[in-house]
């Protein structure tokens, strides 16, 4: 009932009403760090034909250089740790929204500015479907279409895939050709490594990389200082140093030479004692190629659960824990449905990956199409511990449903 000039034009009915005006713009966040130049505002994550013009925009001059190093495979991209903040809609979202979810999302939107419709459960639930709807446009339609477009051209494409964003952390990550986490020196801050670990072994990849060693420094570090929390890290499932950082020196005779402010350890042949790296260097060779081979051991497999945006979780966070002397993986919604299978009472992926046990964490809802995925597991001999789903999470499913698949299976 508005008309062109934005006038509502409304023969309300009798009684009490409040009237939402609701529109979109720009969250009006920029790119950083920048040079003079290339600095602007962030792009639509939601929309793939966005991230397509900031892609060829950004990249599009150099497609040609690259190419002779795409073809030996020495040309990569990466998408950083996420650190641009929210956003909550694109243009299409409505459309999409019903086609993900099957119902109109225009009867709730006033959820979103934070009213109750219908009841807090009913709006809990739509909200829910909200961030679900949200988490894969990213996903697909960023993370995605980034690696999509790097394949295009010949590079691969290297992910981060964590920090708080609209987005779920593991189906991110398997869009990459090869996942990372990082580490800095001087903290144990090793969470993302597991999580790399987890996408690379959970979707059959070979290579679990992370941004490495970074720091702030002063040319204080070298490899003694270094070798330790490395070898740590190995443990967690590192098997790729890429080393933050390496800055080009154009100048043969100025030292210590460019820098990238303060960020980062100091690898430049500047460096007082690079010309003595090499033994270390072929340490680090040789683990990372050794470990490269076979398949990692564990027995638990956590899932992620189903809320958006999923955070994988860390050592603190696994409930229940796992027993002394028991490693683990963790595992997302998309993998459960698209990988897993049940071969004489262990859950096998298609890339020789297996485990013991499924382990839901202490929620009790589940998605009616989860239920129904695990249920099926079960049945084919699969071992899961998890407490028993009292309803769904989204507004769209049966509760009367998952309570009698839930009474069945348990």
């Amino acid at each position: 009932f508005m008309d062109a000039q934005g006038q509502l034009a409304w023969q309300a009915p009798a009684g009490n009403w409040t009237i939402l005006r609701i529109g979109h713009t720009t969250t009006g966040r920029e790119n950083h760090p920048g040079p003079d130049g290339g600095v602007g505002l962030e792009c639509d994550k939601f929309s793939k034909e966005a991230y397509s013009y900031h892609f060829n925009q950004f990249f599009g001059k150099l497609f040609e250089v690259i190419a002779p190093l795409a073809a030996k495979g020495l040309a990569g991209a990466i998408i950083d740790s996420y650190e641009t903040g929210q956003q909550n809609w694109t243009a299409q979202f409505p459309q999409e929204f019903l086609k993900r979810r099957g119902y109109n999302l225009r009867q709730y939107m006033p959820a979103m500015l934070g009213r109750v419709v219908g009841s807090a459960e009913s709006s809990d639930r739509f909200l829910w479907d909200v961030r679900k709807t949200q988490a894969e446009l990213m996903n697909e339609n960023y993370y995605g279409h980034f690696a999509e477009l790097c394949r295009k051209h010949g590079m691969k494409a290297y992910i981060e895939p964590y920090d708080p964003g609209n987005f779920d952390e593991m189906p991110a990550g398997a869009y990459a050709d090869i996942p990372m986490g990082e580490f800095w020196l001087g903290q144990v801050n090793h969470h993302s490594i597991k999580l790399a670990a987890s996408v690379a072994h959970v979707n059959g990849k070979a290579v679990v990389a992370a941004e490495s060693f970074t720091g702030q420094t002063k040319w204080q570090e070298h490899p003694y200082s270094m070798k330790t929390l490395g070898d740590y890290m190995y443990t967690q499932g590192l098997n790729n140093y890429v080393f933050h950082r390496f800055a080009h020196q154009p100048h043969p005779d100025v030292a210590p030479g460019m820098t990238m402010g303060p960020w980062g350890w100091f690898f430049d042949r500047t460096n007082t004692w690079f010309e003595k790296a090499g033994a270390w260097l072929k340490y680090v060779s040789r683990a990372q190629n050794m470990l490269r081979q076979g398949l990692f051991i564990a027995d638990l497999l956590y899932f992620t659960g189903e809320d958006s945006p999923v955070v994988a979780p860390g050592p603190a966070q696994l409930n229940p824990p796992p027993p002394p002397g028991y490693d683990w993986d963790t595992i997302d919604a998309d993998a459960i449905r698209t990988r897993l299978r049940i071969n004489n009472g262990r859950i096998v992926l298609p890339d020789g990956m297996s485990y013991r046990v499924l382990v839901l964490r202490d929620s009790t809802k589940l998605s009616l199409g989860m239920l129904q995925k695990l249920r099926d597991l079960v049945n084919q001999g699969m071992w899961l511990v998890s407490p028993k789903p009292e309803q769904s999470t989204s507004l769209a499913d049966n509760d009367a449903e998952v309570r009698r698949l839930a009474a069945e299976v348990w």
